[in-house]
């Protein structure tokens, strides 16, 4: 816990995914999700250059696959957040264009689907033309992921964008806020799996990841779509001085907490807190 040893090369991301050694290419901000549940964080990195996204192969090793998914576009990004904006169980990905030096680059919203990523950028979107900040929220608690965005009016600006999801489809979800054993907001970097109650069979994967967007920080909780899942199990892993400890809270029915989070206690030694 007092020293760090740079292991990016080691793992396969030291580029983050655009051309080292150009002084107009760099990388601004990671976030991290798991695209494809399969249980590992994933990491994005929106760049000056090439956008990388890097499967985690096995905890050690991550892959680029941002070119074969349609994510590399060679541009000038500053942050990106994950988000399932249509509650299908997989995480989408909105990218933000920088403004800078006069010129606005272009934003994307990338739907996750089995075979990638396509690019459906709706056309409010790129008309408010966000810049920087930006955070998926579901500030209506009617069950779909709603987004903020800042953006470099001479004016100000931070818009908010209702989603406008189906009822049906929107109340098909959950979202789970992890606190400490005293109800506070101290366990960032926690992950949450979700698991269909009664099999083995994996539906997602989340962290607590408080600061993706650039200049943006937050303490909401993580977001889960279940389109037609009536049961649940969750498994909560935390860091403690002892090391990553997991609790579990099993038979869980999402149509419960339809308007509100399930709050989940967890205190310093990794117990769960009933």
């Amino acid at each position: 816990g007092l020293k760090f040893v740079d292991v990016a090369k080691e793992a396969g991301v030291e580029t983050g995914g655009r051309a080292l050694g150009s002084e107009m290419y760099g990388s601004v901000r990671p976030c991290l999700g798991d695209y494809d549940n399969d249980g590992n964080i994933d990491i994005f990195l929106a760049n000056y250059g090439p956008n990388g996204l890097y499967r985690n192969i096995n905890g050690i090793k991550f892959k680029n696959v941002a070119p074969e998914l349609g994510l590399a576009i060679d541009s000038c990004y500053d942050t990106g957040t994950w988000g399932d904006y249509d509650n299908n169980g997989r995480l989408d990905l909105y990218v933000n264009g920088t403004i800078t030096r006069g010129k606005s680059y272009e934003d994307y919203l990338f739907h996750n689907d089995e075979n990638g990523f396509i690019n459906i950028t709706p056309k409010i979107i790129k008309d408010n033309n966000g810049d920087h900040g930006a955070h998926w929220v579901d500030f209506d608690q009617d069950g779909d992921l709603d987004l903020a965005l800042t953006g470099a009016d001479a004016d100000g600006m931070h818009h908010l964008l209702r989603n406008e999801l189906s009822e049906e489809l929107a109340q098909q979800s959950l979202q789970i806020l992890v606190l400490d054993g005293k109800g506070h907001y101290t366990c960032a970097g926690s992950e949450v799996r979700l698991y269909e109650a009664g099999t083995k069979k994996l539906l997602g994967t989340n962290m607590f990841d408080t600061g993706s967007g650039y200049n943006s920080q937050n303490a909401m909780p993580v977001h889960f779509g279940l389109r037609g899942v009536k049961s649940v199990n969750i498994e909560v892993t935390v860091l403690t001085k002892g090391g990553r400890k997991s609790v579990w809270v099993e038979n869980v029915n999402p149509k419960i907490y339809e308007g509100r989070y399930l709050i989940i206690k967890v205190n310093a030694h990794g117990e769960l807190v009933k």
